[in-house]
């Protein structure tokens, strides 16, 4: 709990305050800040912090293919179901509805 509040506190400094020039940073690594009890109150230059992972691009653009891909199946299927019911429907709407005013009366159904 110790180290981890020890920890929210650099961080907090960290932001509040502006970046060492590099003598600061320096002086800081001469002094062996390296703990995270030595971290309360210190200052870090961001050429101090380690370089950031390489990102994997192959699977970022496998995942963004894929969602690309389900979500236009997914356009396509309920576009394709709305069309397949309108262009299915009865002319007057569904059976339960009346045919408007003035329209000849349907004809009946055949034997």
């Amino acid at each position: 709990a110790r180290a981890t509040a020890a920890c929210s506190s650099a961080t907090l400094s960290l932001m509040s305050r502006e970046i060492p020039t590099s003598a600061e940073a320096e002086a800081l690594r001469s002094r062996g800040v390296h703990e995270s009890s030595d971290l309360e109150g210190a200052e870090i230059a961001i050429k101090d912090l380690p370089a950031l992972p390489q990102p994997h691009r192959c699977e970022q653009l496998s995942e963004s293919m894929l969602g690309i891909t389900v979500v236009s199946l997914l356009i396509a299927l309920f576009v394709g179901l709305t069309q397949g019911v309108a262009v299915g429907a009865p002319p007057y709407g569904a059976e339960w509805l009346p045919p408007p005013r003035g329209a000849p009366p349907p004809p009946p159904p055949p034997p």
